[in-house]
């Protein structure tokens, strides 16, 4: 295992590129990297699909003992992690910066 990879989401994240965004976190698991980083600095609205695709997406990294973290999340998005209750199982860093002084 090697390394860190930072991938962006932008735009909305729900059902409509749900898949895409799946192919993309997969093709990166599958490289072998040891800690994934998502940055969400450029998502404008994530709804319950989206957010059960990186559901998904985290216990796939679990399962290959990948760390994956998000960065920058926005205001909507936050709702939705808070009012779920995923605040508590994914880790969340303010940004990127914050997230590199923890390695």
């Amino acid at each position: 295992m090697s390394g860190v990879e930072v991938t962006q989401l932008k735009g909305i994240v729900d059902t409509a590129n749900s898949s895409t965004i799946k192919n993309q976190i997969t093709d990166i698991v599958n490289t072998g990297v040891s800690t994934i980083l998502i940055d969400c600095t450029d998502i404008t609205f994530m709804n319950s699909a989206g957010l059960s695709t990186l559901v998904m997406l985290l216990k796939l990294s679990k399962q290959k003992g990948i760390r994956l973290c998000l960065c920058s999340i926005q205001d909507q998005v936050e709702l939705l992690f808070n009012s779920t209750g995923m605040d508590r199982v994914f880790e969340i860093f303010e940004d990127t910066h914050a997230f590199f002084q923890t390695l």
